[in-house]
């Protein structure tokens, strides 16, 4: 369930990335290369951390992935 959440958000996410990347730098945290890289990398950080939930060999590793990119999301809200 965890992963085709982060399958699909990385997903819809890495079909514009420069949409995504215009969202993060709305939250004014980061200067703009740094919203455009974020906004290239990160969906596709989602996906691979999602694929490899699917792994029982990689689903530690992908379990510590999504939870730092929840806590960072999280942070950013506050």
């Amino acid at each position: 369930m965890v992963a085709g959440l982060f399958l699909f958000a990385g997903a819809n996410k890495a079909l514009d990335p420069g949409a995504f990347a215009h969202a993060i730098e709305r939250y004014r945290l980061l200067p703009w290369p740094f919203c455009a890289a974020l906004g290239l990398y990160l969906p596709w950080m989602e996906i691979v951390a999602a694929v490899c939930l699917s792994f029982e060999r990689s689903r530690r590793s992908a379990l510590w992935l999504i939870l730092l990119l929840t806590g960072l999301f999280t942070a950013a809200l506050f």
